[in-house]
């Protein structure tokens, strides 16, 4: 199918089935290689000599490698049973490389991984308001930015039609490093996003 004019591998759908990350040469503007990664790759965060990519359509990360551009694939989800839908989309390292915070904009949620080893092992999870989909830190903070922030609030509609959500008000978090890491917050917190996504499958049905 055309996207934008160039033609893109596509499902039944009508939905992207491949996803990749172009290696390009600055200097001679040239795609050098395309790496497979899964779909939707959105967000980049290079550490060294890897580079983490979201697959926003895939709920994974992918890792690669920048010495032979190999790729290793990472579920992220906060449960691995959950269904489809976590939708990673945002990523953000410390300073000190150490940790990995991925946006999971389905689940109302962000990610804490843990950097020190061969591949980023989530260690549980902060609470957000709804979609969160930018992330920043620095030495003291994280900062979130949720796009649809605290709901629709369209003062135009019908109140009988209910909100729209095309209208919404933005909301930026920011949440001290410290409590993230710290074992007790952040088991709390966990526990809370399971909460309030248990609490949401159950409104829905």
């Amino acid at each position: 199918a055309k996207s934008a004019g160039t033609e893109v591998l596509v499902d039944e759908r009508g939905i992207a089935k491949t996803g990749s990350v172009s290696v390009v040469d600055i200097a001679s503007q040239k795609v050098l290689q395309a790496i497979p990664v899964g779909l939707q790759p959105s967000t980049l965060a290079r550490f060294g000599e890897r580079v983490i990519v979201c697959n926003t359509n895939q709920d994974s990360l992918s890792v690669i490698d920048l010495r032979d551009y190999s790729t290793k694939e990472i579920v992220v989800k906060p449960e691995a049973y959950y269904p489809f839908g976590s939708m990673p989309n945002g990523l953000a390292i410390t300073p000190d490389a150490k940790w990995l915070f991925v946006s999971l904009a389905g689940n109302n949620a962000v990610a804490v991984m843990d950097l020190t080893g061969e591949l980023p092992v989530m260690k549980g999870l902060v609470p957000t308001a709804w979609y969160p989909s930018g992330l920043c830190c620095d030495e003291k903070f994280l900062y979130v930015a949720n796009t649809k922030g605290t709901g629709s609030r369209a003062s135009r509609r019908d109140p009988k039609k209910g909100l729209n959500s095309h209208d919404t008000q933005g909301f930026v978090q920011q949440v001290p490093l410290a409590d993230i890491l710290n074992a007790s917050t952040l088991e709390k917190w966990t526990k809370q996003v399971i909460e309030n996504i248990t609490l949401l499958g159950e409104a829905k049905l």
